[in-house]
This record gives structure tokens, C-alpha cells and sequence, in this order.
């Protein structure tokens, strides 16, 4: 039977298609060039149904940044909590974060940029969740340590070591791509990002940061 309510119950997708459109322009304007008439456009919704569901620019930039961050964070978690010793969980991790560093560069690149202009939002973004997964990495590494399995250092020198080893990369490849460099070190632009981002490529990085902080036993 046909409901009257239902000509004013907004439609349960529209605050996906909103917050997919959101994503997808992200990485393009950054979070405090971002504008919600022009998400409204792209998601073809009606700019009163992005207050509907969101209220503010604010709230609508957090659950975008939010909900990007959860999918990277649950497959860390994931790929950590799986059978193995404590330096191939390390491994996986470090692929994991290596992944994400790859295929969402554009994004951390702005948001890199943004916080370094001091953009409030990212900044508390940053703040709310970095320490979620760098205490993953920190425990891999301290079990690592009490199974005398690798190399002590300070343990900002060791967790930087190894995320900057995975991560750097990706900013090198982005500044690559902007730069317009036809054959950065000698390879075209393919080659060179598959030396850098192939899976297979992070695989062997993440391998080779442990192998330099291994112990090695007779």
C-alpha cells in the first residue's frame, strides 16, 4: 500500500553516493578546498539531503577521512592477527601500510600538505589516528625485541625506519607524476612506478627494511 511518508524518507543510498563522491574529489582539492555544492553535483543529489545526512562541511569531511582510514585499518589488523612469527607479522604490516601509502598517494599527499599548512581538521585527523596503527608496529617490534629477533635502536628511530622505508616511496612517485619526468631514472614512467609500487615491489621492500634491522645469528 502506498505511504505518504515515503515521498519525504530520503533514500538510503544517498549519504554513500555523497560520501563517495567525497572521496573521489578529495585527493583533487584537498580537505580545505573541498565544497559541497560541487559533492552534491557529482553525487546528482540535492544540495538540502548533504545537510540532511551530514549537517556540516566538517562532520562530512571527518566521516570521509574516517571511513578511509577504517578500511586501511581493519586490513592491518587483519594481516596481523594471522598465524606466523612476530617478524612476518612485521612483514605484513609493512606491506600493508606500504599498500595503502601506494594507492591512496594522492590523498596522503594533499592531506600531507594540509597539515603541514597547519589545517586544523587534518591536523586532529592525524592526531586521532596515528597512534592506532603505529601501536600495532610498535608491538610487532617489541615482541621482535623480547625474542631478540632484531636489532634494538630508540623506537622512534625503528618504527620510523620502517614506515618511512614503506611510505617514501609513494611520495617520490607522486612528485614524479607531477614533475612530468619522462624517464626518471632512466625508466619510463611504467617501469618506474612498477619498481617502486608493484606489490612485488613492496613485498621485496618490506623484506629488505626487516632483513637491515635483523639480528644475525651465528
Amino acid at each position: 500500500m502506498y505511504n505518504n511518508s515515503d515521498m519525504s524518507r530520503p533514500s538510503h543510498n544517498v549519504d554513500r553516493k555523497l560520501l563517495a563522491a567525497g572521496r573521489a574529489m578529495l585527493a583533487e582539492t584537498g580537505p580545505s578546498g573541498l565544497n559541497i555544492r560541487n559533492v552534491a553535483r557529482r553525487a546528482g543529489v540535492n544540495l538540502g539531503m548533504f545537510h540532511y545526512h551530514f549537517g556540516t562541511k566538517e562532520a562530512f569531511l571527518d566521516r570521509v577521512l574516517q571511513e578511509t582510514y577504517e578500511e586501511f585499518f581493519s586490513r592491518l589488523t587483519l594481516d596481523t592477527s594471522g598465524p606466523g612469527s612476530p617478524l612476518e607479522k612485521l612483514e605484513r604490516a609493512l606491506f600493508t601500510v606500504g599498500r595503502f601509502a601506494r594507492d591512496r598517494r594522492p590523498l596522503l599527499f594533499v592531506l600531507l600538505r594540509e597539515a603541514m599548512d597547519g589545517h586544523k581538521p587534518t591536523i586532529a585527523f592525524a592526531a586521532r589516528n596515528l597512534p592506532r596503527h603505529l601501536a600495532i608496529v610498535r608491538a610487532l617490534v617489541e615482541e621482535c625485541w623480547r625474542r631478540r629477533l632484531l636489532l634494538r635502536a630508540s623506537l622512534p628511530q625503528t618504527i620510523s625506519f620502517l614506515l618511512s622505508t614503506m611510505g617514501i616511496p609513494s611520495l617520490v612517485a607522486g612528485l614524479v607524476d607531477k614533475s612530468g619526468a619522462r624517464r626518471p631514472m632512466g625508466l619510463g614512467p611504467g617501469a618506474f612506478k612498477a619498481a617502486l609500487l608493484s606489490d612485488s615491489a613492496l613485498r621485496q621492500r618490506a623484506r629488505l627494511a626487516i632483513r637491515a634491522l635483523e639480528t644475525r645469528r651465528k
